[in-house]
């Protein structure tokens, strides 16, 4: 008979309270802070006592800024959560989209456990156009040939139209 502690869920804030820094949109972006609620279940068949765990990642472009949290005790067959921060490169490949995080969890009988988790990172699409600014006069009745690059820098599917004929100034 003993505990047995591993991971059971975590959650994203991205907002711009506390330590996390973002869009407030839910979703773990390029550029954030975000602070991470992570659950530990006690599957075991006794209490453990004294929970704390590290969080750490070997993906490059995450750097986790508060990586320890205390969970104290955690009865049989309960979940207790603690707080991590980390913080999203704004360069992270396009690529990178589940970050593994691992956690290594003790408790104070000197029991370990090791286990490993996925947090999406969103990058979305994003449209970069070139030039970035078009000063353009276009005379009454006039016509402009002018070139627009429209690029889709993100990883998601990028919709648009483009409409011919705007209306003439009143």
């Amino acid at each position: 008979d003993a505990p047995y502690v591993q991971f059971s869920s975590s959650s994203a804030d991205d907002d711009t309270t506390g330590a996390s820094e973002g869009n407030g949109d839910g979703v773990v972006g390029p550029g954030e802070t975000i602070e991470l609620s992570v659950g530990l279940l006690n599957r075991g068949t006794l209490p453990a006592m004294g929970v704390s765990a590290t969080l750490s990642t070997l993906e490059p472009f995450i750097t986790v800024t508060d990586s320890v949290s205390d969970y104290g005790d955690i009865a049989v067959d309960s979940v207790r959560y603690g707080g991590y921060v980390f913080s999203v490169n704004p360069l992270i490949p396009l690529e990178a989209r589940g970050i593994v995080f691992k956690l290594g969890i003790t408790d104070i009988e000197g029991h370990a456990w090791s286990d490993t988790f996925s947090v999406v990172v969103e990058t979305r699409a994003k449209i970069v156009l070139s030039p970035d600014s078009i000063g353009v006069e276009v005379p009454l009745g006039g016509k402009v040939d002018q070139t627009l690059t429209i690029q889709n820098a993100g990883d998601d599917t990028l919709t648009f139209k483009i409409k011919e004929g705007f209306p003439a100034p009143a």
